[in-house]
């Protein structure tokens, strides 16, 4: 661990004990352990004799075998019961009372917050005969949902075709998200970035893991920090549910809540291994590529173990998982003969190790106490598409330590209650490929060398979390009241342009060159460049889940939040800088003065459930929320940071200035020359009334019964967000790139402010049989419009009700998993889905602001959509595999996955610039066909 390293980790240690412990101290004066709503789920419904008379006092009793786990409970004056805060699981259910036939419903599956309704009709048994025994396997299927939510099942976890094995990626089986290749489901459909003068890394919703909210305050925060990386193994993730739409005021909200819950041990011992692999030669030529890529692969193994320490009451879990790939990533270039010999294809390297350890201990039956760990260590490089050398990469080293203690309490039938206490340790180290200047040939939009622009990057984030839930059943409500403390501090050492950043008008031609130098030492990289924004969250919520009949469900609730320092309130900007902007024109409220507000939130929650048939067949469900997100941290750093690591910018001799070099400790010395009050530094000023990004999400829908084990679901949803953080610049060049708009003391000046909205609205299907007999499908269909508008800082009307860059109309996914004679398996998912619109800019600065980029073809962004069923993403993941069973438990699965199976051409990218004699054709594409071949030992006590 380097001085950097160890210094923000005491601080953050530090800070985090004198600004806690008064918190804590409150927190744990509520009841000891609570109860977490989000991944527990209940069985209840109505017990009656022959003849449809409510049986009161019924003796009802759920067990788990797997872990020795029960609960019970008894009927009321109604004949209803509830069993509340059960861990998912297959349960044996039993109703026994005296005087009549004993049933048991066999392998009732809970699944993550599911509330399965069982009623049980008994009939009497005469004085001199023995009680019988009657059992029937359960066909439950969870009808009363209040969220527009999608389990995902352990065998779809298991047995589906998952190319990056990113569990995310399954967030497509959830009809309104999008995924594209194998990556991490898209749910920001109702919250999409504008693209050009869009927002500043701001990524929505939330990531539960074993009940603790995980999301961090980066872009792309989740565990990692990037929704895109693979920071949970497959092999532990159990059970998953994707919340688009929900309703509970114990989410933070956003929009959308991704609930994961991790293996347990249990009572059996198991083990599990894998190896999956792939080479060139199982991959087709990609449709623009003009010869096939060679010399990559990818290899992955892991192993997982389970089992019980004592039987009955303690058991571990632990995993290990490894990826090591180098993946050819295919580079678009000019067509231009001065560009020819750059490299169209490179080599993607990708290495990674996730590890976990889980205890759980169950001393009886009304504790269950987990002490977990999920780590992730990076070792690789990463290219950004669309670039043009493998130099526009950078190597990526992270560590990430997640640790969660959560115990949790059930005294009686009527009572439950869970305590959470995590700590989290992230941090990215990144550097540049190679130390060459990054060089920007203007005329042809066209970037070469590495990204030292961005890099290099240490970043640090040490999280605490302490939550507490309590639920309690008074008569026909159930109430639900908790709180969370979260502290968070955020440090970076990140200084911008270490190496040139050289702007060309073509090639030989150099207009401008920009370094990073910092305000104390104008020849070496100094301190200036590091950040540290500490930030508290605090959050209360309240709810009643009333039960007012048999038939109608209605809950409503309140959530509080507030965010304390996320915007590092104390910053006040100097006097010099303060005035040489407010002379620029800058309005007031862009200057900092230390005040800015802290965010407190009240966001109210209503939604309900009506059995409509009388028979749990067909329910009518909806609700309305309003959520708040935190805000996010790219400009508030960036402005933390640019008054202190400014970046000289030095006209060469082409603009009449400095004789050209790219050698940054002679630009340095031209910049020390120069001194720091006559450098013009880039600058981030955000407005010092800015608020929290607001969603108000609402739905109607609809269950309906098909069948016994077959579910149908349409729901009408619409999603409004407003507030969202985006930025322009206020200080562009003009007149071709010559001089800046309003001032020469600064370079770019980014005004961010609370001017982003945009609004979804959507109809989505499904038809679902649950995993049963071996097999399952599931059928989706989403017909949506995604609108946005963005106002720039003191501009009002600038894109108004514009198409957004996620407004994808049509989407349809079919999967499903079936067992076939002789052990063979297939499963598959099916995806068609119509072109998103696209920039298309006229190819000229109309403006004259020295930025091409934004003039668009008639005024406004994403005016131009691919045409054609040749330009729909079309794709079928296929898996097939055959399994040997060893006996004594043993078994090997023998598996192929063939990813885009028909060699769909799936274009990622078009040529937008109207100028173009290409304008319109695809330059950039998904991947071709993909063959990877595995194999799955398996042993599992017991099982024959």
């Amino acid at each position: 661990m380097n001085t950097f390293t160890k210094l923000t980790l005491f601080t953050s240690i530090s800070q985090y004990f004198s600004n806690t412990m008064l918190i804590i101290a409150f927190l744990l004066a509520l009841p000891l352990s609570m109860k977490a709503q989000s991944t527990f789920g209940s069985i209840e419904g109505t017990i009656t004799d022959e003849k449809g008379a409510p049986l009161i006092g019924v003796a009802i009793l759920a067990s788990d075998p797997s872990t020795g786990l029960s609960r019970g409970t008894t009927t009321d004056e109604d004949g209803t019961y509830q069993l509340l805060s059960l861990p998912r699981g297959a349960y044996n259910v039993t109703a026994s009372y005296l005087g009549y036939q004993t049933v048991e419903k066999q392998n009732t599956k809970l699944m993550i917050g599911q509330i399965l309704r069982l009623d049980f009709q008994m009939q009497e048994t005469t004085v001199d005969m023995e009680e019988v025994l009657v059992i029937a396997q359960s066909d439950a299927v969870e009808m009363r949902q209040t969220s527009v939510a999608t389990p995902i099942a352990t065998e779809q976890i298991e047995y589906l075709p998952v190319f990056s094995r990113n569990i995310l990626s399954l967030g497509q089986l959830a009809p309104g998200a999008r995924s594209f290749d194998g990556n991490a489901a898209d749910f920001n459909s109702g919250a999409s970035e504008p693209g050009v003068q869009s927002a500043t890394g701001a990524v929505f919703g939330q990531y539960i893991v074993d009940g603790l909210n995980t999301k961090g305050r980066t872009a792309g925060a989740s565990i990692t920090g990037n929704v895109n990386d693979v920071w949970l193994s497959q092999l532990v993730v159990d059970e998953m549910r994707f919340i688009t739409h929900g309703y509970d005021a114990q989410y933070e909200g956003g929009t959308e809540v991704t609930v994961i819950e991790t293996k347990r041990g249990t009572n059996n011992f198991e083990v599990t291994a894998f190896a999956n692999g792939y080479q060139d030669w199982m991959r087709a030529q990609g449709p623009l590529e003009e010869t096939k890529p060679e010399g990559f692969y990818r290899y992955q193994s892991g192993v997982f173990a389970s089992g019980p320490i004592i039987r009955d009451k303690l058991f571990f879990a632990a995993s290990y998982e490894r990826n090591d790939e180098i993946e050819p990533t295919a580079f678009v270039i000019p067509d231009d003969p001065l560009f020819s010999d750059y490299e169209r294809l490179i080599n993607n390297e990708v290495g990674y190790t996730l590890w976990s350890a889980k205890l759980t201990a169950q001393p009886n039956s009304r504790n269950l106490i987990d002490l977990s760990w999920f780590a992730r260590r990076d070792d690789h490089d990463v290219v950004l598409p669309g670039a043009n050398t493998r130099e526009f990469g950078w190597t990526q080293d992270q560590v990430t330590d997640n640790f969660i203690l959560r115990h949790r309490y059930t005294p009686n039938s009527k009572i439950n209650n869970e305590f959470i206490a995590s700590y989290r340790f992230n941090q990215w180290l990144t550097t540049s490929l190679s130390q060459n200047p990054l060089n920007l040939y203007s005329n042809y939009g066209f970037f070469e060398g590495p990204m030292n622009i961005f890099w290099p990057l240490e970043q640090l984030e040490n999280q605490t979390n302490i939550t507490n839930n309590f639920q309690i059943i008074a008569n026909n409500h159930v109430f639900k009241i908790g709180g969370s403390y979260e502290y968070s501090d955020l440090t970076y050492n990140w200084p911008l342009l270490s190496q040139p950043f050289i702007i060309y008008a073509e090639p030989g031609v150099p207009l401008l060159g920009q370094i990073g130098v910092g305000r104390t030492d104008q020849t070496e990289n100094s301190n200036d460049a590091f950040t540290s924004i500490p930030a508290h969250q605090l959050a209360f919520f309240a709810q009643d889940d009333w039960q007012i009949n048999d038939r109608l469900l209605l809950s409503y609730g309140l959530r509080y939040s507030s965010n304390l320092g996320h915007l590092n309130n104390d910053f006040v900007l100097d006097d010099t800088n303060a005035r040489k902007l407010t002379d620029a024109g800058v309005p007031e409220e862009f200057i900092a003065k230390g005040d800015r507000k802290d965010y407190h939130n009240i966001a109210p929650r209503l939604r309900f459930s009506y059995d409509l048939s009388g028979d749990d067949r067909t329910v009518l469900f909806g609700g309305y929320a309003r959520s708040y997100d935190r805000p996010p941290l790219n400009d508030v750093n960036a402005e933390a940071r640019g008054f202190n690591w400014l970046q000289a910018t030095i006209p060469f001799e082409a603009l009449g200035g400095f004789p050209f070099s790219t050698d940054p400790a002679v630009l340095r010395g031209y910049a020390a020359s120069l001194g720091v009050d006559n450098i013009t530094p880039n600058v981030t000023l955000l407005s010092n009334d800015i608020a929290n990004p607001v969603f108000d999400d609402f739905s109607l829908g609809v269950n309906q019964r098909i069948a016994p084990k077959i579910l149908g679901t349409l729901n009408f949803a619409m999603k409004n967000m407003s507030n969202g953080f985006a930025s322009y610049n206020f200080n562009p060049f003009i007149d071709g790139g010559s001089t800046r708009r309003v001032t020469a003391d600064y370079g770019d000046i980014f005004l961010a402010d609370d001017t982003w909205s945009s609004s979804y609205r959507a109809m989505m299907m499904t038809v679902r049989r649950n995993f049963s007999d071996g097999w399952m499908f599931q059928f989706n269909y989403t017909l949506a419009s995604v609108k946005t508008e963005l106002q720039r800082p003191l501009e009002e009307g600038v894109f108004e009700d514009v198409n957004a860059s996620t407004d994808e109309r049509h989407r349809f996914l079919l999967t499903g998993i079936y067992t076939l004679p002789f052990n063979i398996r297939i499963s598959g998912i099916i995806t068609i889905a119509s072109p998103t619109p696209r920039n298309a800019i006229t190819g000229s600065d109309d403006n004259m602001d020295g930025d091409p980029e934004n003039d668009f073809l008639d005024g406004q962004p994403f005016n131009w959509r691919p045409e054609g069923f040749e330009n729909w993403y079309r794709n079928f993941d296929l898996n097939l595999a055959k399994t040997f069973n060893l006996g004594s438990g043993n078994s090997v699965e023998v598996r192929v996955d063939a990813f885009n199976l028909f060699n769909f051409d799936n274009f990622s990218a078009f040529q937008v610039n109207r100028m173009a004699p290409n304008f319109g054709d695809p330059v950039a594409a998904f991947n071709p066909r993909r063959v990877q071949l595995g194999v799955r030992y398996h042993f599992k006590q017991g099982q024959q």
